[in-house]
């Protein structure tokens, strides 16, 4: 019997490899029934949480796997790939390639292949084209816009086509007859979960990205992108649309790149986002709705703003991507369609505003005021030394700030002091009543209610699940 080795890791997408994990495992209908089984392989054989919640016992370790003691190595997506993670997997991927055995992978996990230096010289795909631009590979004319590819023995697939993920799979080990795959092939041409007229093309994207420091160029996109920095103040300039823009980029700001623009980007230390890929066609039907002939709109280019409205939704849709979108599809195109309706109100030739929270602090000042909480969280702070930063009276700072973020300054603190630990937690490295105080907690129990609070749970079950690192706010 043949084996088949699934990589697990902690919030690894479950969702992905599963219509392939449960063929393999289930012979009915197969060309050679029972010749095949499934095993799992991870870094350690401690427990693994999936995004989708399922506790996990590798089988095997990674450091031990063999090429000629499996059939094929299939890697799912999950952030971890995206902040450089899984090289172990990555460079296990390289072994079996070169001694001729499969490798699959789909979603964030063809990010790992691109940084090993797998897909330079292979036919791949991947969920975009500007997605792996992002590692600097050398690839970029051999990618192809299809939901899974098939080059030798290797496999890629986008994150959004598991059913053609596994008919490749299947297609690769022989593991059906060709009428059966091609009665696979039809079924999973068929939008079943997607709305009338829309394919996933159409749909809005939504990625959290770790770029190391450096230079960075991002290719033209045919969707608008909404990008929102997250943690840390990093120094960053931009240079798109023939400006070029330089600045203090602080949790929360905001970039708009318009459809069609190619940006180059200096960062001076490592910076996370969350990003946003708002597609034409969702703009346009958005515009329709709203009286508002599309032909009329055109995205305007932002660099490091604020919109609070933007920002909430921006968190509600990573916090929706990080549990593996639960709250189902409803929900999903629900803040879709409110993100496109932010753009063309405020952020577009159509706009109806004037200015954006006119009423509240300046950007140079709101700025100035963010990065100063985000470089002492790990101290008590008080309302008046933040509105001697701000340069504002203390009702004047609270009232402006609350206009400019959409929560009075304390709350915001919190909220940060939160999520600070919520990384601390997934790092491992520190006791809980250490990461209270470097946090900003007045003590462990402080921290427990803040945690419980705002996410629910205790600071013990996010140690042990060891959730993304990034909170959503």
């Amino acid at each position: 019997m043949g084996t088949v080795h699934l990589l697990v890791f902690d919030r690894f997408s479950d969702w992905e490899p599963s219509y392939a994990v449960g063929c393999l495992n289930h012979p009915a209908g197969q060309a050679r029934p029972a010749s095949l089984r499934v095993r799992t392989v991870a870094a350690s054989l401690a427990p693994v949480l999936t995004a989708g919640g399922l506790r996990i016992i590798p089988d095997v370790r990674v450091e031990s796997l063999r090429p000629e003691d499996s059939a094929m190595l299939i890697l799912p997506g999950g952030a971890a790939w995206e902040t450089g993670g899984n090289r172990e997997a990555a460079e296990k991927a390289k072994e079996f390639l070169a001694a001729d055995v499969p490798v699959a992978a789909i979603g964030e996990a063809t990010m790992g292949l691109a940084r090993a230096g797998l897909l330079d010289e292979r036919v791949h795909t991947s969920n975009a084209a500007e997605y792996l631009q992002r590692t600097g590979y050398q690839g970029r004319q051999l990618y192809r816009d299809a939901p899974a590819v098939t080059h030798g023995n290797l496999i890629t697939a986008n994150g959004t086509a598991p059913m053609e993920f596994a008919r490749e799979i299947f297609a690769l080990l022989g593991v059906y007859p060709m009428a059966e795959l091609g009665s696979l092939a039809a079924a999973s041409t068929q939008p079943a979960t997607l709305p009338v007229g829309q394919s996933k093309r159409d749909e809005l994207k939504v990625l959290l990205l770790c770029d190391p420091a450096g230079v960075l160029e991002s290719p033209a996109s045919r969707k608008t992108t909404v990008s929102i920095h997250v943690g840390t103040s990093v120094h960053i300039g931009c240079r798109r649309g023939g400006k070029y823009h330089c600045g203090l980029s602080v949790h929360g700001d905001i970039d708009i790149i318009p459809p069609g623009i190619v940006s180059r980007w200096e960062l001076r230390e490592k910076d996370t986002a969350l990003i946003l890929g708002v597609p034409t066609s969702l703009l346009s039907m958005t515009a329709l709705e709203c009286g508002v002939d599309p032909a009329r709109v055109e995205i305007v280019n932002r660099f490091q703003m604020r919109d609070s409205q933007m920002e909430h939704i921006g968190w509600a849709l990573k916090a929706e991507m990080e549990s593996g979108y639960r709250s189902g599809r409803l929900y999903f195109d629900s803040l879709a369609t409110a993100m496109a309706a932010c753009l063309l109100d405020r952020h577009s030739s159509v706009s109806h505003a004037s200015g954006i929270e006119s009423q509240g602090m300046s950007g140079r000042r709101l700025r100035e005021v963010l990065s100063y909480v985000e470089d002492h969280l790990g101290r008590e702070l008080s309302l008046k030394e933040i509105a001697d930063v701000a340069g504002l009276s203390v009702s004047h700072c609270n009232t402006a700030f609350r206009k400019s973020v959409g929560m009075p300054v304390h709350q915001y603190v919190i909220r940060r002091r939160v999520e600070r630990a919520k990384t601390l937690l997934s790092e491992g490295k520190l006791s809980i009543s250490q990461i209270a105080v470097e946090a900003g907690f007045a003590h462990q129990s402080h921290l427990a209610y803040h945690v419980r609070r705002l996410l629910g749970v205790s600071p013990m079950s996010l140690r042990q699940n060891r959730h993304s690192p990034q909170a959503a706010s």
